[in-house]
């Protein structure tokens, strides 16, 4: 139909998709959110899904800069706690 499907929808996906097991259904789903036109704690979700997926990969630069984007974008929309576990994340990374 053209229709995107809602970020909750994705988050939802991506969920399920990394507990059974299924890296591509997961990619496609985070990648579908990084390509959408979330803004302010949104998107700092959006960016703690794909940095969690690019630590668990491997990824470090790429999962250290989507974890400090993150938490920039929490900060700034006063979700103290949510800033709080991206940083917590983040640290991890190494």
């Amino acid at each position: 139909m053209g229709a995107s499907p809602i970020q909750g929808l994705l988050l939802i996906a991506s969920d399920c998709a990394e507990r059974v097991g299924d890296r591509e259904a997961q990619d496609q789903a985070i990648d579908w959110m990084v390509r959408s036109d979330a803004a302010g704690a949104g998107r700092a979700g959006v960016l703690l899904y794909a940095a969690r997926r690019d630590r668990a990969r491997g990824n470090r630069h790429t999962a250290e800069q989507a974890f400090a984007g993150a938490a920039a974008g929490f900060l700034e929309a006063g979700q103290v706690q949510e800033w709080a576990i991206s940083r917590g994340d983040g640290r991890r990374v190494s």
